[in-house]
Formats: structure tokens, sequence, C-alpha cells
């Protein structure tokens, strides 16, 4: 029975690590884009 509870709290976890990551992905990638390119100009001079 706590097994079956652990299982369903991980499994729960995971779903809603995935679904933030879903939502949060571009504004994710936009920042690491914005930083790179930061980064690059940095490098230029």
């Amino acid at each position: 029975m706590a097994r079956e509870k652990g299982d369903t709290n991980v499994e729960s976890a995971i779903r809603d690590a995935r679904d933030w990551l879903e939502d949060h992905e571009e504004a994710t990638l936009r920042e690491l884009e914005d930083k790179k390119r930061m980064l690059e100009r940095m490098v230029r001079f």
C-alpha cells in the first residue's frame, strides 16, 4: 500500500515537471538565446 502511494506521488511529480517544462520551454529557450547573443557580442569586443 505504501509503495503504491509512493509510486503515485512519483508519477504525479513527473507529470507536474513535464507540464512545467512544456509551459516554460519557449521562455527558457528565448532566455538562453538572448544570453548566447550577449556573450557573442562580448567576445567580439
